[in-house]
């Protein structure tokens, strides 16, 4: 009936909510409650591995979850076979009013619900009688009794080959669309260097290509998975080139040696508060540091390996090759 789905601020004040459910338990639960394959009556069809794409999470540990919400919370029932959820305290908050069009909707949605004992959970905490005498025709219903009208044995076979085909799309459908989301992601330094010499031919900024990959580099880090998606530096790269390079680069400069524990927000705010003359004037100190300091001589630092490449706990001055000259 709706594209929205109502969450009351109680939720977070309840009781179970606060003491009882871990963050996961929260986030799994919000989804539950507002995902697309939500209806009006609280009961819908939604595989596992929907649920785990969605949430990004693997199939063991929606298995979990799922298990966690049936047998220790109590909050819902997953039929295996018909593959619907019921979430059972759904008609306590969502059907406080009642209406001709909601009633109508509600009429139609229980017709394709397949597990008829769910319709009889969801009815139990149901405090509007009329919503509520809409559900209990349904599971109190004996018209659709199948034992006078018992299916032919090549119907049943029909309708299982129709059922192992849905599945078999299912699981195609989800493996693409994560492989999809691997190739979609940088994972590695390889991966951002030919990405980057990908994006500079087509829409190039005028930053050494060196600095850009260190730099992307460092975001993935901040990652927990080690990833990053390459929509995110689409989007960066497009608000980059917004702002004079001498920032961009000053910015990008301070972030990796100063506070590369950081992610991208950090470093626009260090582009929207430098102005091109004071990204160059601190440039220009940084240049004549670096050159102050080559002018002393100095052993080999420990932190370079005899094929000149740096550690991995190299100074905070390692990026110095992009001062501007």
């Amino acid at each position: 009936m709706a594209l929205f789905r109502q969450v009351q601020v109680s939720f977070w004040n309840d009781p179970m909510v606060v003491e009882e459910m871990t963050p996961e338990d929260r986030y799994f639960f919000l989804y539950l409650l507002t995902n697309p394959a939500t209806t009006q009556i609280g009961i819908y069809p939604v595989t596992k591995k929907q649920m785990a794409f969605d949430l990004g999470y693997t199939i063991e540990s929606v298995n979990a979850l799922v298990d966690r919400f049936e047998n220790h919370h109590k909050l819902i029932r997953y039929n295996s076979e018909t593959r619907e959820i019921a979430i059972l305290n759904w008609g306590k908050y969502n059907f406080n009013r009642g209406g001709k069009p909601i009633e109508d909707c509600v009429k139609k949605e229980l017709k394709g619900v397949k597990d008829k004992s769910l319709i009889e959970l969801i009815a139990l905490q149901i405090n509007n009688q009329r919503i509520k005498a809409l559900f209990e025709a349904y599971f109190n219903d004996t018209s659709d009794d199948t034992s006078n009208d018992t299916p032919t044995t090549s119907g049943q076979e029909e309708e299982q080959e129709e059922e192992q085909e849905e599945e078999q799309e299912e699981e195609q459908d989800y493996t693409s669309k994560q492989t999809r989301r691997r190739r979609e992601n940088l994972c590695s330094t390889e991966d951002i260097k030919t990405f980057v010499e990908s994006l500079s031919a087509s829409n190039p900024l005028p930053l050494p290509q060196d600095l850009l990959v260190k730099y992307i580099n460092c975001l993935r880090l901040t990652r927990k998975t080690g990833r990053i998606s390459q929509s995110i530096i689409l989007s960066h790269w497009e608000k980059w080139q917004q702002f004079p390079p001498v920032v961009v680069q000053y910015a990008m400069y301070i972030h990796l040696t100063k506070h590369d524990d950081k992610k991208e927000e950090y470093t626009l705010g260090i582009m929207r508060n430098t102005d091109e003359h004071e990204a160059n004037r601190k440039m220009i100190l940084l240049k004549n540091k670096k050159q102050s300091n080559k002018e002393v001589p100095q052993h080999e630092p420990p932190w370079t390996s005899p094929s000149g490449s740096s550690s991995s706990d190299e100074p905070t001055d390692r990026y110095e090759e992009f001062i501007i000259e």
